[in-house]
């Protein structure tokens, strides 16, 4: 199994010199197993022309929700609208505002002068369950509230005798001890790292960790690895060096995603 990061920050793109090291698309994650390419939520990350050759023939769209800069590249991903591949699906329902509802509101002809479910190629579209498997990827899904509005789904995929944890949007709160068991043991924890803890003091509550959170999870968890992901947009390089260097202090094996930046398990 492999993981690449083709987005890694939160709420907005952004770009320029001290964006350089780790990227400015917003989240997009891509896991391959041998025959299938998952892709991981599809903000900006996932427009980049350059990472077709990384994509397996099977392709599955799983998001965590549905706020703007998860969703914003689905419009412009190569992949909805390429011959080649077959195309699936997956999103949670949170009250009736599913995948197939988000397609919609992004498709608004005031914001948009297509519709992207009439212009992409044939997609088959399906609810989250809890446990699932699609091709050759073990899906289990952990719901939370612990996201503005609708929560947050946690995921844990298993494929090829290797797990990942996936907690991009979560803030840490009183659901731990259930998010904790859910990760127990993974082999890479991707975790929400968008706030340093003096700016998590003025923003608790908005559906966000820190990159101690994350590392204390980690510990908690007894991942065997860490990346911190989900940063905020005007973090520079300098910034997110340093929010790495306080996880590693509690957690070692700790790094920060970079666009492109690609672990094998």
């Amino acid at each position: 199994m492999e993981i690449r990061f083709l987005g890694v920050r939160g709420s907005c793109p952004v770009s320029g010199a001290r964006f350089k090291k780790y990227g400015g698309n917003t989240t997009s994650i891509l896991i391959n197993s041998s025959n299938t390419s998952l892709v991981i939520d599809a903000g900006t990350g996932i427009t980049k022309l350059a990472e077709r050759e990384n994509f397996r023939e099977n392709v599955v769209f799983l998001f965590t929700h549905y706020h703007l800069d998860h969703i914003l590249g689905l419009p412009f991903a190569f992949l909805l609208y390429s011959e080649g591949y077959r195309r699936k699906m997956y999103g949670p329902d949170f009250g009736n505002f599913s995948v197939r509802e988000a397609l919609d509101v992004l498709s608004n002809p005031r914001l948009l002068p297509f519709k992207v479910s009439e212009k992409m190629l044939e997609t088959h579209l399906f609810p989250v369950s809890e446990k699932f498997e699609v091709e050759n990827f073990r899906v289990l899904s952990l719901y939370s509230r612990n996201h503005p509005l609708d929560g947050i789904m946690l995921y844990r995929i298993e494929a090829e005798g290797k797990s990942v944890g996936i907690a991009t949007d979560y803030e840490v709160g009183e659901d731990l001890p259930q998010v904790v068991e859910f990760f127990s043991g993974v082999d890479l924890l991707i975790h929400d790292a968008q706030y340093t803890e003096e700016e998590y003091r003025e923003r608790k509550g908005y559906g966000h960790s820190t990159e101690i959170m994350a590392a204390e999870m980690a510990v908690k968890t007894g991942a065997k690895r860490l990346v911190l992901f989900h940063f905020d947009p005007f973090h520079t390089d300098s910034e997110v060096d340093l929010q790495q260097l306080r996880a590693a202090r509690l957690f070692p094996a700790t790094a920060a995603a970079r666009e492109g930046m690609s672990i094998k398990l």
